[in-house]
């Protein structure tokens, strides 16, 4: 079985972030996914805090958040926590595309975030999950 995805998601704007919540939400609905969004700040030290504690599956994070901690600092300190975590970057700042992907990057999506963009996105990623899952438990 399956377990359910958690979701966490960083950005320093409160209306990004509840434009993505209401984003993933339709598309858990729509494609019956078994995943939800645990957790939601535009604190990089509270999102730190919640990884070290709970379980985070998959990370939606923006690279400037207006902190002096970067989208690119907070993935390499989970990078050192979890090495299995996919990381998403949803970010107005094309220019980090490739300097992100030095931390395993799942993806990197520009702002502003078309819906089918983005479920393209989870799709994909739930995808690679199952495919992962099928894989450590094939039998025979």
């Amino acid at each position: 079985r399956i377990k359910m995805l958690s979701f966490v998601l960083c950005d320093d704007n409160q209306s990004a972030i509840d434009k993505l919540s209401k984003m993933l939400d339709s598309i858990i609905i729509s494609h019956n996914l078994k995943a939800q969004l645990s957790y939601a700040t535009t604190n990089p030290i509270d999102l730190l805090q919640y990884t070290k504690t709970h379980q985070t599956d998959v990370l939606l994070l923006d690279i400037d958040l207006k902190s002096s901690t970067s989208g690119l600092q907070i993935a390499e300190q989970i990078r050192e926590i979890d090495k299995n975590v996919y990381i998403i970057f949803v970010t107005g700042h094309f220019e980090f595309g490739l300097v992100a992907y030095k931390y395993k990057t799942f993806d990197f999506l520009q702002k502003p975030l078309t819906k089918e963009r983005f479920e393209e996105t989870i799709l994909r990623l739930y995808s690679d999950i199952l495919r992962q899952f099928f894989e450590i438990h094939k039998t025979g």
